[in-house]
């Protein structure tokens, strides 16, 4: 479900394949938060195009952003080493392994990427708000 396809009373996306566009990942996750103006009495969500070079550039910022800062990052994450629940322990030394191992990006990783980012919420204007898989949410100015 991605170009092409508007469906307006969809309530439920569901991917049964992955895909390396991170533009075409948010597109079809957009799917499924729009209002149905039938069932709900609101007005849908006005869909707008992001060019991926503008997502690839909000990770790889996000991305360095994490690395020029490892070591308060690997704290943190060592903190959640203990954690009653084993995903977000998994999750912590997923993340310290990355951060460890990867240098600063200068282009698009799609398997740091996936490995990472849970979702970039778009903003109007110039704002992109990028969660990582442990819910770390780290803000992005785009210019």
């Amino acid at each position: 479900m991605c170009t092409g396809v508007d469906i307006k009373c969809i309530r439920y996306v569901s991917f049964a394949a992955l895909t390396k566009s991170v533009g075409k990942y948010i597109q079809m996750v957009g799917r499924g938060t729009r209002l149905d103006i039938k069932a709900s009495g609101k007005k849908s969500c006005e869909n707008k195009h992001i060019a991926d070079k503008i997502l690839y550039q909000a990770f790889i910022s996000t991305f360095n952003a994490l690395i020029e800062n490892k070591d308060y990052f690997i704290e943190k994450w060592c903190a959640k080493k203990n954690d009653e629940n084993v995903l977000v322990r998994y999750k912590a030394q997923q993340l310290i392994e990355i951060i460890k191992e990867t240098e600063i990006l200068e282009e698009f990783d799609t398997d740091i990427y996936f490995k990472i980012i849970e979702k970039m919420i778009v903003f109007e204007g110039n704002k992109i708000i990028v969660t990582l898989l442990d819910g770390t949410e780290m803000e992005v100015v785009i210019e």
